[in-house]
């Protein structure tokens, strides 16, 4: 719950500091945002599984249009690392993981405040098994919605709401699969 305030309160402050004439995110502009955020497994009982990660993302406005319509808006190819992705349950298991192939629709009807969809999937190396007893291994095919809140015609703090499955996709047996939800702020630059 103190997450969710937390995340409201950021919202609301940074509603006080927009710009009056923000662009919206035009074709060809390249974006690149730093973020963190964590989550829990929803589905891994009797062991707790809490996440916490920190990467970096790099984007390419492909295509799409503006104007008034809720549904026009712009298609972004999206690359993701994440150097830290840190998974707690007994002990403390270390990640890397990579997302090479995501995409995002920026909805652009608004130009203060931009809502998008993403989907993706990527590769997550571990320090150890994970699940437990599994492959150190693992695929992430994610979706998750979010928003972006210019604070100047071309920064945003952007927040989003993820879905990530984490599993060996059958390198090896067994293999159980984890489900989490994720909650994550950044900040965002346009060029």
């Amino acid at each position: 719950m103190k997450k969710i305030i937390f995340i409201v309160s950021l919202i609301l402050l940074s509603n006080m500091v927009f710009a009056e004439d923000q662009p919206v995110l035009a074709k060809g502009s390249w974006n690149l945002g730093i973020w963190t955020g964590g989550g829990s497994a929803v589905d891994t009982p009797p062991v707790n599984t809490e996440l916490w990660l920190t990467g970096i993302r790099f984007g390419k406005v492909l295509s799409g249009e503006k104007g008034k319509n809720a549904l026009r808006g712009q298609l972004e190819y999206v690359v993701e690392t994440i150097p830290a992705f840190l998974i707690f349950q007994k002990s403390t298991v270390y990640g890397f993981d990579v997302t090479p192939l995501m995409f995002r629709w920026n909805f652009t009807a608004q130009p203060k405040v931009i809502p998008y969809f993403e989907i993706g999937a990527g590769i997550l190396f571990t320090s150890k098994d994970f699940p437990d007893r599994t492959f150190p291994v693992n695929f992430t095919p994610q979706a998750g919605v979010g928003f972006h809140v210019f604070t100047k015609p071309k920064q945003s703090f952007t927040f989003s709401f993820k879905f990530m499955h984490i599993s060996n996709g059958g390198l090896d047996s067994p293999n159980p699969g984890v489900n989490t939800l994720q909650m994550m702020g950044g900040y965002q630059w346009t060029f």
